[in-house]
């Protein structure tokens, strides 16, 4: 009976432990995106399950989520302002589920500015959606067939983000390849 006790609180430790450790990963992801802009008039922001209510992400995404694509949202959303900083333009939402990634990849963009740009590419086997708002239109969504996320001029910030999503596809029980090796 003891070690019928002993395995049931080991299982619930090693659970708790694995909860915690898809919850960083999802908040380090997020921070990491947060605090790298790829300019200084885009305001970023990521969102799971974590740190987004449901409704919310049923209404960017514009469908109802059951319980198991909500747990598996992954959104990168980018607003655009004018330099000033005070007047939006527009509102861009990459929606994608967890589940779908298979590749990920980095390439610096060198335009008028240097930036990052990380491609997380989907199977399509799953709800995969770009939301578009802007001052001048109406709501949008189209298809997407693979998420699009921009940060600043920093390397190692964008390897970092990479690990952690392929970290995060790991705890999931998702092999994502890494498509920077070739």
């Amino acid at each position: 009976m003891k070690k019928i006790i002993y395995l049931l609180i080991f299982l619930s430790l090693f659970e708790y432990a694995t909860a915690q450790s898809v919850n960083d990963t999802k908040d380090f992801i997020s921070e990491q995106i947060k605090a790298n802009p790829p300019l200084s008039n885009y305001k970023t922001a990521v969102f799971f399950d974590n740190n987004v209510l449901k409704a919310d992400a049923e209404r960017i995404s514009n469908r109802t989520l059951s319980e198991s694509n909500y747990n598996n949202t992954f959104i990168f959303i980018y607003d655009i302002f004018n330099n000033s900083g005070s007047l939006y333009f527009l509102t861009k939402a990459h929606i994608i589920d967890i589940r779908d990634i298979i590749k990920i990849s980095t390439t610096k963009i060198s335009d008028n500015v240097n930036y990052y740009n990380i491609s997380v590419y989907i199977g399509n086997s799953y709800f995969a959606k770009e939301y578009t708002n802007s001052k001048d239109n109406d709501p949008a969504w189209k298809y997407l067939d693979k998420m699009e996320i921009s940060i600043g001029d920093n390397y190692e910030a964008s390897q970092k983000i990479k690990k952690a999503i392929i970290h995060l596809g790991k705890t999931q029980g998702i092999t994502i390849k890494d498509g920077d090796i070739f």
